[in-house]
């Protein structure tokens, strides 16, 4: 029994000091400050009108999505992210599968961000996936297995959202997916991708 205990005690230790430094590394990674405008709105007049865009991504280790604005005005447009969330994926997953997750994700993320918006011009809603295989799930009228046609119900039950394509490159949930190294945060976790704001979007 004095054995088991000696050696629980020492694996408890190790565990101690991997933790540590897993702690350490991350705490260095982190970047001194970050700024944020407070307002997407900066101008003192009426906001025209809100387009959302929500990103969905996974890596197979980590789950995100990214909700982006962008507030129309008169005199300028102005776009940033409004709302994130990240989570390990699921083991055991399809990387196709996990996209469909991320997908759904962001589904309910901008979800909640358009009921927060209720009574603002919201004129309408994109969402953005990397994904070809996730998105002829979804657009396809074919019979899937429970894990995919349950998912895919509930995506489409937010038929106010219009679907695309995105190239990894140009999805910030990429980012969020797969965790920052830098000291900085990206420019496209902070604003988006700058087609956003064009007019021809």
């Amino acid at each position: 029994r004095e054995a088991e205990e000696n050696t629980l005690l020492y694996l408890m230790e190790v565990c101690e000091v991997k933790l540590d430094k897993h702690w350490d590394k991350f705490r260095k990674s982190l970047p001194d400050e970050v700024k944020i405008p407070r307002s997407l709105a900066p101008a003192k007049e009426p906001v025209r009108a809100i387009d959302l865009h929500v990103f969905g991504d996974t890596s197979g280790t980590g789950t995100a999505a990214a909700v982006y604005v962008v507030v129309h005005q008169d005199s300028s447009t102005n776009q940033g992210l409004v709302s994130a969330k990240a989570r390990l994926a699921k083991k055991g997953v399809t990387i196709h599968r996990l996209e469909l997750v991320s997908i759904h994700m962001a589904a309910n993320l901008v979800d909640n961000v358009r009921n927060a918006l209720e009574g603002c011009a919201v004129r309408s809603v994109y969402g953005w996936t990397d994904s070809m295989v996730a998105l002829y799930w979804m657009t396809g009228k074919g019979s899937y297995k429970q894990f995919v046609a349950n998912r895919v119900k509930l995506i489409k039950a937010k038929n106010y959202i219009q679907w695309g394509h995105v190239s990894p490159g140009q999805n910030p949930a990429y980012l969020g997916s797969r965790g920052n190294q830098s000291k900085e945060l990206p420019e496209l976790w902070l604003k988006g991708p700058d087609w956003l704001s064009k007019p021809e979007m």
